[in-house]
């Protein structure tokens, strides 16, 4: 489906105002000795990313699931990144806390992040 009137205007705006960013999963491998190893791997993909305040009603969200976040990610709708991943914008590192949700006629999504420090680096 094409927007068009304001929504268009609205994603062409949003657009312009976004940055590329690195997409870093988590994987788990098998260490041969009935443990495991995690490690951060880069995925072959950026993703364009908007970071902006969280707004009320997402701080509180997170803060009843016992998450904190610092916060928003808007995305283009589609973007395949996942509760978990990690995006990496110049120097700036987020994990995503929430799988990103599109509104209905929206042409960006949103998704709840946190910044670094956290106990496990990339």
């Amino acid at each position: 489906m094409k927007l068009s009137g304001p929504l268009q205007t609205l994603g062409t705006y949003v657009g312009r105002l976004m940055v590329s960013g690195a997409v870093w999963r988590k994987q788990t491998v098998a260490d041969g000795g009935g443990g495991q190893t995690v490690t951060w791997v880069e995925q072959a993909v950026t993703v364009d990313v908007q970071l902006v305040s969280p707004s009320d009603t997402e701080r509180e969200t997170a803060a009843q699931q016992g998450v904190e976040v610092t916060h928003t990610a808007v995305l283009p709708v589609g973007t395949t990144v996942r509760r978990g991943d990690r995006l990496v914008i110049g120097d700036v590192t987020v994990e995503l806390v929430s799988d990103p949700l599109t509104a209905t006629h929206s042409s960006v999504a949103r998704a709840t992040v946190k910044q670094e420090p956290w106990d496990e680096p990339l």
